[in-house]
């Protein structure tokens, strides 16, 4: 008795069990919309989160020109660094702000592209060093400064 009931109750979960997968992948398609994570965080950033403002008083931004192109959606300070994500922002105000960057002496350069600027000041005392970049897909662009 005890074998049937075990068999039974083994039988019940694996069709529990498989019944929820066949639901799960009925339902996510191979040709449904699906949209990417950096889509998704620029979607939720740009309708629920009010603009934030330039940090003028942050002593790593304070290194940086500042930009006044698209909404600033969040700044994430760590020890050393400082992330800006910015959104709604066109490509030639990426490239203004490349070129900007190379007037606040950012001209020792890391890596370079039309999606990327990473450089770091020769010149100075400590290592200041920016990275900013530009996500086409979505209109996101990215400063990442850093003192170390």
């Amino acid at each position: 008795m005890k074998k049937i009931i075990t068999v039974v109750l083994l039988a019940t979960l694996l069709f529990n069990f498989l019944g929820c997968e066949f639901s799960r992948n009925e339902s996510s398609s191979p040709n449904s919309d699906t949209s990417t994570i950096s889509e998704i965080v620029s979607e939720i950033s740009e309708n629920t989160q009010p603009a934030l403002q330039w940090p003028t008083d942050n002593e790593f931004v304070s290194i940086l020109p500042p930009f006044n192109g698209g909404k600033i959606v969040e700044i994430n300070q760590k020890t050393n660094s400082v992330l800006i994500t910015i959104v709604n922002v066109e490509r030639a105000a990426f490239e203004m702000y490349v070129t900007a960057l190379k007037g606040y002496s950012f001209t020792d350069v890391a890596f370079e592209n039309e999606d990327l600027y990473s450089a770091v000041k020769p010149d100075s005392e400590k290592e200041e060093g920016v990275t900013v970049r530009y996500y086409n897909d979505t209109s996101t662009m990215t400063i990442d400064v850093s003192i170390k």
